[in-house]
């Protein structure tokens, strides 16, 4: 009987291997690196000065980046991953007379190394455009729509 025992402790220890509880709280983005970057906003995008909030409660994970202007992100935990829903975010670029609606579609994730460190970590950027006006927005902003930047960071508290 005994050694039912240790052999469901043992397959309980093994389960649980992996499986990282991250300190909520605030997380310094203390490397950032450029990998895709169609919107060539890499060089401007200067996000190691961000911080990430996460917070946890019995229900729920948030993350939000940067300060109450930032984003929300609505995520989980699956075992040491940080899954989070995309959140996007539209804007009338075309103005009083003009017809553009950009799009920003926000993601994020990564492996949280331990306790009290995101790494890696991804966040990624993609924009786009409906409305007759796109190019000419896109022209204005020096960018092609549809395009994306992406980063993989590390923050840790």
């Amino acid at each position: 009987m005994t050694r039912i025992f240790s052999l469901a402790a043992f397959v309980l220890t093994l389960a649980a291997c992996g499986s990282i509880e991250p300190l909520p709280g605030q997380y310094a983005i203390t490397s950032a690196t450029v990998g895709v970057d169609t919107c060539e906003l890499g060089g401007e995008a200067d996000i190691e000065e961000e911080v990430i909030t996460l917070a946890i409660d019995e229900d729920a994970v948030t993350v939000s980046i940067g300060d109450s202007d930032g984003v929300t992100f609505d995520c989980e935990m699956d075992k040491s991953d940080l899954v989070c829903e995309e959140v996007v975010q539209t804007q009338d670029a075309g103005g009083d007379d003009g017809d553009a609606m950009l799009t920003l579609a926000w993601s994020l994730g990564g492996t949280f190394a331990d306790e009290s460190t995101l790494d890696p970590g991804e966040l990624s950027l993609n924009y786009s455009c409906e409305g007759a006006d796109c190019d000419l927005f896109a022209a204005d902003a020096e960018i092609t729509l549809p395009c994306q930047t992406a980063f993989t960071i590390t923050a840790a508290q």
